[in-house]
């Protein structure tokens, strides 16, 4: 998992310490989750085309933002999951030979029964997007906090 903070930004986090807690935590939760989809459009535009219909899904229409559980207090966290696509890891870090044994067919302990399906280089297409968007997925959590809190100020 990639993490990042928001450090610095001191005037935003003043103007949050000042709202009452609950209204404070919706308003950055609503920041974060804005990022996460910046990076999770970049994602959906560099992940490979599946080759065919996958029994789980297509691997562009699983990759969903989730709330995640954050680890530090006063903390909200969002990740982009690839869902029940489960073979994106196997593209991201790629993956070796594979024997698929043949049913009902026992080796003698010397020879291979089956078939093997041939190794996959790594295509980190999650790495690389995270890279691309991270300055706009932070600017656009900046955007979003500063937007949300000036609309609050308004309604005082």
């Amino acid at each position: 998992m990639i993490e990042i903070k928001l450090d610095g930004l001191k005037q935003l986090q003043d103007r949050l310490a000042e709202l009452e807690p609950k209204l404070a935590a919706r308003e950055l939760a609503n920041a974060v989750r804005v990022g996460a989809s910046t990076v999770q459009k970049e994602v959906r535009k560099n992940a490979p085309d599946s080759p065919r219909q996958h029994k789980h899904g297509d691997l562009r229409q699983n990759i969903k933002v989730r709330r995640i559980r954050a680890t530090e207090r006063n903390a909200v966290a969002f990740g982009v999951s690839t869902g029940a696509a489960f073979y994106a890891k196997f593209i991201e870090f790629g993956r070796g030979i594979v024997q698929i044994k043949k049913r009902r067919v026992l080796s003698d302990g010397r020879q291979f029964f089956g078939e093997e399906v041939k190794a996959v280089a790594p295509n980190p297409f999650m790495r690389k997007s995270f890279d691309e968007s991270a300055g706009r997925a932070l600017e656009n959590i900046r955007a979003r906090l500063a937007a949300g809190l000036e609309r609050i100020a308004r309604r005082r």
